[in-house]
């Protein structure tokens, strides 16, 4: 039997006609285009839409497989056969509002009526970016694998696009060190030796400037083996940057040109960031593929909001829409024993929070425009004992192993997702960088060193001022005796890559300049080298929280370092600062005039997310 959802919204509904879809040439297959500045997938039938979909639509166990003493979802408990559950999932899916099946669904709900994405983990096949990338036999085996993969869906209208891969490892230090390590025989190593004497014009004292060499003292020696240990205080992160681009557009040319071969009309949606992308590796992309895909996270920002500034860069590095391919919230309080181990993705403590915290992200990511889309992961609980290949335990499900929906928050998707259709089409192309010339500050209405868990990161956060492509997030928020200030920001750096001498060194790390009045003294903060004690010059009360790529910092200003009385409601206080990639020579600026607001509405959004049953 199909469980009829509480709220029922047709899929129709999250997608807004076009003004003139019977002048405008119809395709038999998904593509995507720019209206007034919002970039929208359009499906065969004209119509524009936001696509929100849901990853890992699956049956879960089998009846083989499934072991009682690790309980797990498992579809055979609840229904005669797969088509019954597939037509139940879908049912259910379509009632909450969601208009696409995601990455790693079942073959049954892919034959149903909403369009899918499909996965073709090339990259992952043949060792991305760690293969000889170079070498004519690569090509060869993307071209077969491409062809095995895409020829039996190249004429199917129901699929979106294709993802060539998921989360592969573009961190152009850790690339630069591996293929220097290989055989110098192999055709990448030596593009990079041909790369390195161009960039120093055949001077080896040049590239000792920037690197400091193992065991070789020529560009002689350096071709027969050898490895490189990046110098501190030197620019040889350049270099760095050129060899991965090159390896970056060598793979992704490569990859269109395969699939083109096979397929001239769908969608090539590109390769699933996690949550990171090196600019070179974007910009690289950017010709090649027709949407940019990422997952995101930031688990520091548990009211639901992300930060903007990753998915803004991305966007406009490649100069493509993106794809939101993952996103997700867990409570700690669930119907399935999830224990969400590891504090590695976004948590909060109740169901309540969770379904506040996913009504204002996906909101957020709507309103973008140039955003076309947001995946949920995913439909089921994970086991509660954890996932067989890596231990994963987290609450990301729609509905829970049992089989039962969480009903607080599949009713906000459907009431959402009726609001994202209109939410999307009034999507600024300057909506992020608009600021008023007197920017309101909430109020924090307890300790706001301790993480973000307080904040209302929406109306604290404060636009970047400076010319480029901001690559943080700046926030802020007030006390009587003093003010709080964030930075949130994602970067990579191998440790490895370095001499022992030359870690951490001030010349690697992010400087964070803070300034309050025009003529106020600049307080100067460093970290981001995965060390979480701050050096502050002169010492300023900042905590910093580093996961994996990913940081927080927040610091205290106090009131005597303001030069004020205690603060109060209208107190305006003139803000300069800046964040300084030391490494990579990229800076962020803001200058702006902060005036204290009220009370944070971070606990009345929460409250108020109670949607009733």
């Amino acid at each position: 039997m199909i469980r009829a959802s509480s709220v029922h919204i047709a899929v129709s509904a999250l997608c807004l006609l076009c003004q003139d879809v019977a002048a405008k040439e119809q395709s038999s297959f998904y593509r995507v285009e720019q209206s007034d500045g919002v970039w929208w997938f359009v499906g065969p039938d004209g119509e524009r839409c936001f696509s929100s979909g849901v990853n890992v639509i699956s049956p879960g166990a089998t009846r083989e497989r499934y072991d009682p003493a690790h309980p797990a979802y498992a579809a055979f408990h609840h229904y005669p056969n797969s088509g019954a559950w597939a037509e139940d999932a879908l049912a259910q899916l379509q009632g909450w509002g969601f208009n696409t099946v995601g990455a790693w669904s079942s073959a049954e709900v892919k034959k149903g009526p909403l369009p899918y994405v499909e996965v073709l983990h090339v990259g992952k096949k043949l060792a991305v970016p760690w293969n000889d990338l170079l070498d004519p036999h690569f090509a060869e085996k993307v071209e077969r694998l491409v062809a095995a993969e895409v020829e039996p869906r190249a004429d199917d209208p129901h699929l979106l696009g294709w993802c060539t891969d998921n989360e592969l490892g573009w961190y152009p230090d850790t690339m630069f060190m591996f293929h220097l390590k290989q055989s110098p025989e192999r055709l990448t190593r030596r593009a990079l030796i041909e790369l390195l004497k161009q960039h120093y014009e055949n001077d080896f004292s040049r590239l000792e400037a920037d690197f400091r060499p193992v065991d070789v003292q020529s560009f002689a020696e350096l071709e027969a083996g050898g490895e490189l240990r990046l110098r501190s205080g030197g620019a040889g992160m350049r270099v760095v940057d050129r060899f991965a681009s090159m390896l970056a557009k060598h793979y992704y040319q490569t990859m269109h040109d395969a699939i083109r071969r096979h397929d001239s009309h769908h969608l090539i949606l590109g390769d699933r960031y996690p949550g990171y992308c090196a600019d070179v590796v974007a910009q690289a992309a950017g010709p090649y593929v027709d949407v940019v895909s990422t997952n995101f996270d930031h688990p520091a920002w548990t009211d639901g909001h992300l930060p903007l500034y990753y998915l803004d860069r991305l966007n406009r590095l490649s100069g493509k829409p993106v794809l939101v391919t993952e996103y997700y919230v867990a409570a700690k309080q669930n119907q399935s024993g999830n224990k969400n181990s590891g504090n590695i993705f976004t948590t909060v403590d109740t169901q309540t929070e969770r379904t506040a915290a996913v009504r204002n992200r996906l909101s957020t990511l709507a309103s973008l425009p140039y955003v076309v889309g947001a995946h949920w992961f995913q439909y089921t609980d994970e086991p509660a004992n954890g996932r067989d290949a890596d231990g994963e335990d987290y609450n990301f499900g729609l509905i829970d192993i049992h089989n039962q929906p969480y009903e607080q928050l599949t009713a906000t998707f459907a009431r959402t997702h009726a609001q994202v259709p209109t939410l999307h089409a009034a999507g600024s192309p300057q909506a992020d960088l608009a600021q008023p010339a007197v920017v309101r500050i909430p109020h924090a209405s307890s300790d706001a060193s301790t993480g973000l868990g307080g904040w209302d990161t929406q109306q604290a956060r404060i636009a970047s001022s400076g010319e480029g492509i901001p690559f943080a997030d700046l926030l802020a928020t007030w006390q009587d005796d003093r003010l709080y200030l964030a930075i949130s920001c994602c970067r990579f750096v191998d440790k490895d890559f370095y001499a022992a001498e030359d870690v951490p060194q001030k010349s690697e790390q992010l400087e964070w300049d803070i300034a309050l009045g025009d003529n106020a003294p600049t307080s100067r903060i460093f970290f981001g080298m995965g060390d979480e004690t701050p050096n502050s010059e002169p010492a300023l009360n900042c905590r910093v929280w580093s996961s994996g790529i990913r940081y927080l910092a927040i610091a205290q200003i106090p009131i005597e370092r303001l030069g004020h009385t205690p603060l109060k409601i209208g107190e305006q206080l003139n803000l300069h600062a800046a964040l300084v990639d030391r490494r990579a020579g990229t800076k962020t600026t803001w200058s702006n005039l902060l005036e204290c607001g009220g009370a944070t509405s971070a606990a009345q959004n929460i409250s108020s997310a109670s949607d009733r049953r």
